[in-house]
Formats: structure tokens, C-alpha cells, sequence
């Protein structure tokens, strides 16, 4: 991802309040939102964690070209997209968001349920891996990998074969005092692509309406085979294509690579680090290298062998 040529100044003034708020959970937190998300689950009103708000911005940033930019600073971020609008993450309590003319709310919640909601985590002081995480008899897994590597596909079928889906796309991981990591549950949506949802059978779900046509994968809302608990992590696995299904044991400096490599914040390059976040996020991502199994996951580029993948997941968790 490119670093954006910055607003050089940007402050936000609230818009007229919006009719109503609403309230949902995800990732252990109360989100009040002036957004109707239904991606995530809805709670009763009470105290919030954080807030999403509508907000318009004081733009002065030097025209440019790009289309998508990103600011980092100590505290707060500005994420910006032509097509959808921008976003001003604060302190990990706030998302401040403007949308860009014509667009609707629907499609405000791409960015904002991804790459927004994952440097709000990341502000919180979580880890935040781009990944899929499942339950298997109480074990977490967590499955890796570059795009189209077969993350949300392997998590579908472990849904569709009984399993718990904890959270697809963003991973948020926790360490409790006794040195233990855990998968914070986040919203039971899965993004699949046309031939994987014809292949995998989650019966308990609806498709979500598309909110643009350029969009490849339709999401799937689960109305079963979702925790809202927290879970303990056991084993990572990086998934790769290759010939057959295997699974290879990563070294300690490997697993430290793959961690960092696969950090969602290293998807917005060496500018997202800013004042200590460098040596926090090397500590927590040499503190789950050296306290987990972090595994390759050889899976073949065929939707015949899903059972079979499933099987061998299942074997990792026992």
C-alpha cells in the first residue's frame, strides 16, 4: 500500500447528530455508531469503548494523484479512499468519518470493518495479524497468508464441518498476565469468492447485498458457528499453495519473519510505525514467536481436497 501525501492540517467538526446511535459488540468491545453496521451484532445501549461518528474534515493536503493515502502519527491516523471517504482514527476510542459524495453507508463499511477497525485495535495495544481464526474444541487456530492463499476458504469449511469462526480478515490477539495469547472473537461475517460459496455448505448464513459492483466476494452473514468469546491460541499456520497437504514446522526466526510479515500493520508500510510502535509490535511479535507453534500449511489450489484440509486442521488441534 502507498503512504499518502498527507493532510497537512485536518481537524474534524461533527455533523448534525445523527437520528440514532446504535450499539454493537466486536473484538471484546462496545462500538456506539451512527453507522447502521450489520455485519456486526447489535447490544442493548450502554457504555461504549468506542465511538464511530460522522464528521467532515478540513482538507489542505498538496493535490496529488493518489487515490488512497494513509497518515500516522503518534495517537492518531487519517485513512483516505476517493471512492469511499476519509477516516480519522484517535487514541483507539474514536473513528471520525466523511463520507465522499454519493456514497452509502454500506459502502463505508469495507474500510471501515478492515483496515479502520484494525488500526483502531492496534491502537488499543492489541496485535493485529491480517488472518482468519478458528475454534476447534476450544483450541484456536489461526491461518495466515498472502492474498488468495486460502484463508476465509479454510475457515469456511471449518465452519460448514461444525467448527467456531472467531473472527476472518483481522485478528486481534491478546496476552494475559500469565504470559497466555488470546483471539478476541470479532463478527461473524466470512468474504468468500463465487466458487468457494458454491463449494462450501454454510447453511446457517445469508449473503449480505453487495455495496459495489467492483467487489469479488460475496459476505456471508453466519446466524450460527460464531463465538463472541475470547479463545486461546494454540498454533499458527501460514498457508502457501503447493502439490500436496502438508504441514512444516517453522523455526524461531522464521516464525518471527512470518508474524512481521503478516502484521496488518505492515500492510501500510514503515510510516504506520510511529514514536515507540516499532519496538512494541518487534516485542509482541518475538513474544508470539517464541511462546506459539507457528506452522506452514502446504494446501493445493483445489476445492475437492477441502474435506481433507479440515481433517488435517483437525489433527493440529487435538
Amino acid at each position: 500500500m502507498s503512504i499518502d501525501r498527507h493532510l497537512s492540517h485536518a481537524m474534524a467538526t461533527q455533523e448534525c447528530p445523527a437520528k440514532t446511535t446504535r450499539f454493537y459488540s466486536a473484538y471484546g468491545l462496545v462500538f456506539a455508531s451512527e453507522f447502521v453496521l450489520p455485519e456486526l451484532i447489535e447490544v442493548a445501549p450502554c457504555a461504549a469503548d468506542a465511538w464511530i461518528k460522522r464528521g467532515r474534515f478540513e482538507d489542505q493536503r498538496a493535490p496529488c494523484e493518489d487515490t488512497t493515502w494513509y497518515r500516522f502519527e503518534e495517537g492518531h491516523a487519517v485513512l483516505h479512499w476517493d471512492t469511499v471517504g476519509t477516516f480519522k482514527v484517535q487514541s483507539g476510542h474514536e473513528i471520525i468519518v466523511e463520507k465522499a459524495d454519493n456514497v452509502g453507508d454500506d459502502l463505508v463499511a469495507f474500510p471501515l470493518l478492515g483496515p479502520v477497525l484494525a488500526v483502531l485495535l492496534h491502537q488499543r495495544g492489541l496485535f493485529i495479524l491480517h488472518a482468519s481464526s478458528i475454534g476447534i474444541k476450544g483450541c484456536g487456530l489461526c491461518l495466515l497468508g498472502d492474498k488468495g492463499a486460502g484463508k476465509s476458504t479454510t475457515a469456511a469449511s471449518l465452519v460448514a464441518a461444525g467448527h467456531t469462526l472467531l473472527t476472518d480478515d483481522i485478528v486481534a490477539i491478546d496476552c494475559d498476565a500469565g504470559g497466555d495469547f488470546y483471539v478476541l472473537a470479532g463478527f461473524p461475517q466470512i468474504k468468500l469468492a463465487a466458487d468457494a460459496g458454491a463449494r462450501i455448505d454454510l447453511a446457517e448464513s445469508r449473503i449480505l447485498a453487495q455495496a459495489h459492483p467492483s467487489i469479488d466476494k460475496n459476505r456471508y452473514r453466519l446466524t450460527s458457528g460464531f463465538s463472541g468469546l475470547r479463545v486461546k491460541l494454540e498454533k499458527l499456520f501460514v498457508l502457501v499453495r503447493g502439490n500436496e497437504l502438508g504441514v512444516t514446522c517453522l523455526s524461531g526466526r522464521q516464525s518471527l519473519d512470518a508474524l512481521i510479515r503478516y502484521s496488518y500493520m505492515s500492510r501500510f508500510g514503515a510510516a504506520a510505525m510511529v514514536g515507540d510502535s516499532v519496538a512494541v509490535h518487534l516485542m509482541q511479535c518475538a513474544k508470539i514467536a517464541g511462546g506459539l507453534h507457528v506452522n506452514v500449511l502446504s494446501v493445493p489450489d483445489n476445492l475437492g481436497l477441502l474435506d481433507e484440509l479440515v481433517h488435517v486442521l483437525e489433527r493440529q488441534a487435538a
